[in-house]
């Protein structure tokens, strides 16, 4: 596999997946009973916009950097999602300087309350390793492992209720969107009370239309 998410951290879609991934919590936070986070492709949990990958793409510009960059006022009127989102990067950002950015198990973490678990897939070795050094927390079950095998085995959940991310690097398009389906298909038969959240790119119009 050769996609590192360390060229796109940060970027416009991270913020609209990491704001959208927050106001999910943030609903399933109204009952009292807990859930299960789980995401299947964890990623490092943690980036630093400063290193060569990150300054090579330039992504972030347009996406957290534009945000941080606004002026208080104007981060004070916007929506509570975006409010809350910029909280947790800033938070980041006073320990581990201004380049750093949540990845997705991070910003689930600060979204989840004590009572909830997350189980976080990732199959890249080195990848791994970086999550299980950024990400230690004592709800969290870190899973070197393909999650398109291993999600099976966690679900349902004891908690019964919860959420699934899904953010696979759609590498290969055509061959990762009908594994998608079949994913999907048959997580949700085992599974018909949780919430999925599926991270796609819209390039080729006419294979997003099959898949959707």
């Amino acid at each position: 596999m050769n996609y590192r998410h360390h060229f796109h951290a940060g970027n416009f879609a991270d913020v609209m997946k990491h704001v959208l991934l927050l106001q999910i919590l943030t609903r399933l936070n109204q009952k009292d009973k807990p859930y299960r986070y789980i995401d299947t492709h964890g990623g490092a949990g943690k980036y630093d916009l400063s290193t060569s990958e990150a300054q090579k793409s330039g992504e972030f510009l347009n996406g957290i950097h534009r945000l941080v960059k606004l002026d208080d006022s104007i981060k004070r009127n916007a929506p509570e999602g975006v409010q809350q989102y910029l909280k947790i990067v800033e938070k980041m950002r006073e320990g581990s300087g201004k380049g750093a950015y949540p990845g997705s198990p991070w910003f689930a973490l600060e979204g989840m309350r004590e009572i909830d678990k997350a189980t976080i897939f990732e199959m890249q070795r080195d990848v791994f390793q970086q999550l299980y050094y950024n990400v230690r927390d004592k709800r969290a079950g870190l899973h070197e492992r393909d999650a398109y095998e291993g999600l099976f085995g966690v679900i349902p959940p004891k908690e019964k209720r919860g959420l699934v991310m899904i953010d696979p690097p759609y590498e290969v398009e055509r061959k990762d969107f009908p594994q998608l389906v079949d994913l999907i298909a048959t997580a949700y038969k085992k599974w018909p009370t949780g919430v999925f959240a599926i991270w796609y790119p819209i390039k080729d119009r006419a294979m997003i239309d099959r898949f959707e």
